[in-house]
């Protein structure tokens, strides 16, 4: 029947109108109390109402002071609200039996307050199918919400200040518009937000099994927060969407003031416009807490602080970085500009550092390329060196590896004012502590600037200059363990002081090349190289090395101990020197507790005689002069060892030579020795003496020895050596001008530091011919000196000889030499005649004649010009002088004096007043007078006149003196 459809909606429509009619009439407990069991039984919700109310027009329930719950395995809903105002609507079915279907036409909430929480793993609940039994809320107004939603390790906490307006429809879902002040949020275990303003709007639509939601949000005065790091004063927006877990971020843009960061023993905090945009998305179903940002960082500029342990820097900060990735680990890519950067760690400090450095990677391995850098200042301290730069400049490339456990730089530049440019590489490993392992190269190191780094107050004024090329490396393979560096280093022209100092260098050249170990523990050097000396010279007094020509290799090592009381240096060299050939020295050095003492060993196999003495002439320019030159040969080996402490010393050791010869360049001498074995003893300052029982044995094998006066050959000498004494036992027997030289125990010491030659001398039957060889002198020296004594102040003999010569005899004795080896030498001694034939004196040296009683006039004007100078020939042969020739004498009588240079020559016979020379008998004979006694001429003069005498042929004279 077609009117059945009308008929049931007119008598629907009739019953709710019979319903109206009689609800004022009702109490509203009679509507409230069905449909809150209604809606228990849909929802599940349990609702627990004190107080409520109703009108007809419009229909509307009032409940207040309303508690609602729901509980379930993987949720909880829990709310309190002080009013809710349902405005209920319907629709009829358009099927029988034309029931009305409800709705919520508004829903109003006043100061709601509670928590909607849901446990942390994916939740199994069908919200589509809890959602359906809802009824649809047109219009939804909730003014005030407090409490907090927690979806697992989510949680959004709004204390007060909530509004809230939308709509729900089972099959889209809620939308919400969000108006809120102080707004905290908890989401994820590493990342929580507080903003001080929020608007967005918010669609949260069911899906199976889980909520998806999505809308978008504008902030003020947001704070965002993880264990390591806080962003303040953000302002800006984004748009979001999720599903269950998940969490996608879209068209953030947000500006901030100030960020503060840190973690285990560091921190980091700036102030400056930073403005973040990009996307950020998280999903623990992929990666568990990870979140996984796409952002560009904008930071005009900063003022940054940042602390790690005993590490300070600060500075400004800007540049731009692209973000992506986890937050944990996210790639990074951009530039990064630093000014005004101060820094401090324990031993380094920099100041005025700007960069610009650009960043790429992942976090925290970080590739920094291209970086450009300068300071004002940097200054590296340690207990051994200071290392200062001054407005250095950096270009180099680095890579952050091992999760930020090492830097590592492999191509470095740096200019500085001290260091000139280097080049080299440099890697920071925390294992290795603070001094990176690395290599440094450079072609002009300033010399002055090395040495500086062992003066703290900075290089002496007289330090070396040179510019040094090569390179050094160092590693390091754990904190703790030693340090191992390589050099390999050239001087191409190193200078010394110089200008009126003792010693310099210049242009001295040549390469060293060295592998060092320093262990910090043991504060010990150790290590081994080689060092070549090939240009340039070394010069001082008295002479000069030329490097150029006589070239020196050396090989070395060595270990010096630095830690504890005692010091200690030892080493060992071998070096190829072309003078003298290959040798090898070795040693140690102890020092501490206010005293110190060394041992050193020097051996050489073949130093060439020659060689090492043409070296030695060339060197030592100065003494060479005033050293006679010589022809030597043959070779000579050592063997020395000196041994001494704060107090003194001693040297100890062996010289060999094999076929040596020294002959005279210039005079006629020579010395050829086999063999020499000779012991080397030698002491100063305050060494424990050495007995003579103790005494070493050499010997000496001679070839020949060959002089104008000796000439002895196949002689075996012994020699005994102690202390500072050097002597050959026994009596040595020299052949010598047809006589003999006998010396006794001749020895060579040095007593308070002077060499001094002493020896028993003899002299057997030497013939007077032999100097005066072309002059017939006739006779033999013969006497005993005594203990004959020299040394470079003195020389004393103190004994006699004599000589049996013109009949009578010459005796010397008591001689002493002031300045033996000086040109101002000074000879003293006593010459006593006796028996003197003055007619054959004269005779054979044509002075005049001479005899017992008689002088003739030449020998009178000789005496004469030998005391006075008085030179006039003839003068004396005029008158009734010029009948006479010979005069008789009583005396004659003269005294010589040799001092400083200057001669005087006195009469000794003195009478009334007047000084004779020649004192005549009486009436008959001749008076030489020294008429100016005061008189006093120079040396050279002397032997003028003794020159003018020579010159002199005595009339019918055969024999001249030479």
């Amino acid at each position: 029947m077609k009117t059945y459809p009308g008929l049931r909606k007119k008598t629907s429509a009739l019953a709710l109108l019979f319903l109206a009619l009689t609800l004022p009439g009702c109490s509203p407990s009679w509507l409230a109390e069905p449909l809150t069991r209604y809606l228990q039984k849909t929802t599940g919700l349990t609702i627990r109402v004190q107080e409520t109310d109703w009108t007809l027009r419009p229909v509307s329930l009032i409940l207040k002071n309303i508690v609602l719950e729901r509980r379930g395995p993987d949720f909880k809903v829990a709310l309190s609200l002080d009013r809710l105002a349902v405005y209920p609507g319907w629709k009829f079915s358009a099927r029988f039996p034309f029931f009305p279907r409800f709705h919520i036409e508004r829903l109003e909430a006043d100061r709601p307050r509670g928590e909607l929480r849901f446990k942390s793993r994916e939740t199994r609940t069908d919200w589509r199918a809890w959602f359906k039994k809802i009824p649809p809320v047109h219009n939804l107004a909730i003014r005030g919400w407090s409490g907090e939603i927690a979806a697992g390790q989510r949680v959004f906490h709004f204390p007060a200040g909530v509004d809230l307006s939308g709509s729900y429809f089972p099959e889209t879902g809620v939308r919400l518009k969000v108006q809120s002040g102080s707004t905290r949020g908890t989401l994820s275990r590493d990342l929580t937000v507080a903003m001080a303003e929020v608007r967005g709007e918010v669609l949260l639509g069911p899906a199976d099994h889980q909520l998806s939601w999505k809308g978008r949000v504008d902030f003020s005065g947001a704070e965002v927060r993880t264990s390591r790091l806080r962003l303040a004063g953000l302002v800006g927006g984004c748009s979001w969407e999720g599903r269950g877990q998940s969490l996608d971020i879209r068209d953030l843009e947000a500006r901030l003031s100030a960020f503060r960061g840190g973690g285990p023993g560091y921190g980091i905090a700036g102030k400056g416009e930073l403005v973040v945009r990009g996307t950020v998305r998280w999903d623990p179903r992929e990666q568990p807490g990870v979140i996984i940002p796409s952002l560009v960082l904008n930071l005009a500029e900063a003022l940054v602080a940042l602390e790690q342990g005993e590490q300070r820097w600060k500075g400004r900060l800007s540049g731009e970085l692209e973000l992506a990735g986890s937050l944990n680990h996210p790639r990074l890519q951009g530039q990064v500009r630093l000014a005004e950067v101060q820094g401090e760690l324990p031993a380094f400090h920099v100041r005025g550092l700007q960069a610009l450095v650009p960043v790429g990677g992942t976090y925290p391995n970080l590739s920094l390329t291209g970086v450009e850098a300068r300071a004002d200042d940097v200054l590296w301290r340690s207990a051994a060196f200071l290392l200062r730069l001054t407005q250095p400049e950096a270009h180099f490339s680095a890579k952050v590896l091992e999760a930020g456990r090492r830097l590592s730089l492999p191509e470095i530049r740096l200019v500085s004012r001290e260091w000139g440019a280097l080049t080299g590489t440099l890697e920071f490993d925390r294992r290795t502590g603070m001094i990176p392992n690395g290599s440094a190269e450079w072609a002009g190191l300033p010399l002055g600037s090395l040495l500086g780094l062992f003066h703290p107050a900075g290089p002496p004024a007289d330090s070396l200059q040179a510019l040094l090329q090569g390179r050094v490396a160092w590693r390091r393979e754990k904190v703790g363990a030693p340090w191992d560096f390589r050099v390999d280093l050239d001087t191409p022209g190193l200078t010394g002081p110089g200008e009126g100092a003792p010693w310099g260098l210049k242009d001295l050249g040549g390469r060293l090349q060295a592998r060092l170990t320093w262990d910090p523990a043991k504060g010990e050097w150790s290590g081994e190289g080689r060092q070549d000396l090939d240009r340039g010279r070394v010069f001082g007094k008295p002479g000069l090395i030329q490097w150029g020509k006589y070239p020196l290799a050396l090989d070395w090592s060595g270990r010096l101990e630095t830690a504890g009381k005692i010091k200690s240096l030892e080493g060992r060299a071998r070096g190829t020197f072309a003078p003298a050939g290959p040798w090898e020295v070795s040693g140690h050095l102890d020092w501490g507790a206010g005293d110190w003492k060394y041992e050193a060993r020097l051996s050489a196999d073949q130093v060439a005689l020659g060689k090492f003495y043409r070296f030695w002439r060339e060197s030592n320019t100065e003494t060479s002069t005033k050293v006679p030159g010589a022809d030597l040969q043959g070779t000579v080996a050592a063997d020395i060892t000196l041994v001494g402490n704060r107090k003194g010393g001693g040297l100890r050791g062996r010289l060999l030579g094999t076929d040596l010869r020294a002959a005279g360049v210039e005079s006629v001498w020579d010395l050829r020795v086999k063999n020499l074995d000779l012991p080397l003893r030698w002491a100063f300052g305050e060494p424990a003496d050495l007995k003579p029982e103790e005494a070493v044995a050499g010997k000496m094998v001679l070839e020949e020895i060959q002089t104008p006066w000796i000439r002895v050959g196949d002689l075996e000498i012994p020699i005994r050596a102690w202390h500072d004494h050097y002597e050959i036992p026994g009596t040595l027997t020299l052949p010598f001008r047809g006589g003999e030289l006998l010396l006794d125990t001749p020895a060579l010491s040095w007593p308070a530091g002077l060499p001094t030659l002493e020896a028993g001398l003899t002299v057997k039957g030497v013939a007077l011919s032999a100097f005066f060889p072309t002059s017939p002198v006739e006779g033999s020296v013969q006497g005993d000196l005594g203990r004959i004594r020299l040394d470079p102040r003195r020389g004393t003999g103190p004994g006699n000889l004599t000589a049996r010569v013109f009949d009578g005899w010459v005796e010397v004795r008591d001689w002493v030499v002031d300045q033996p080896f000086s040109a101002d030498r000074r000879l003293q001694t006593t010459v006593v005649f006796d028996y003197i034939n003055l007619e054959k004196v004269t005779r054979l040296f044509s002075f005049g004649h001479i005899s017992g009683k008689r002088i003739n006039i030449k020998a009178v004007e000789n005496v004469s010009l030998l005391g006075t100078g008085f030179e006039k020939p003839g003068e004396l042969q005029k008158g009734i002088n010029r009948w006479f020739q010979d005069y008789a004498y009583e005396e004659i009588g003269l005294s010589c004096r040799l001092a400083d240079d200057i001669f005087t020559l006195r009469g000794t016979i003195g009478a009334g007043g007047t000084e004779y020379l020649v004192k005549s008998p009486g009436l008959y004979g001749i008076d030489v007078i020294n008429r100016n006694p005061e008189n006093a001429i120079s040396f050279s003069d002397m032997l003028e006149r003794l020159k003018r005498i020579r010159s002199k042929k005595e009339p019918g004279g055969s024999h001249d003196s030479q």
